[in-house]
């Protein structure tokens, strides 16, 4: 019986670790992601020159501090 309640026991908390969230950096915890408008700009500029399109998917990113 003591071996059924560690077992269950241990099961429960490998489940429920899978199911925690990313610890935050220091770096991170200061920081926002948001998108490089500069480097999106000098990438549709190079493109309108080669007469080629550009469709983003998502767009590149840049840390900047919060506050």
């Amino acid at each position: 019986m003591k071996t059924l309640l560690l077992l269950s026991t241990l099961a429960a908390g490998i489940l429920g670790s899978g199911c925690a969230p990313i610890a935050l950096t220091r770096n991170d915890a200061g920081n926002r992601e948001v998108c490089d408008t500069a480097q999106m700009a000098r990438v549709e500029y190079a493109a309108q020159r080669a007469y080629t399109e550009v469709h983003w998917v998502s767009c590149p990113k840049i840390k900047q501090p919060v506050g």
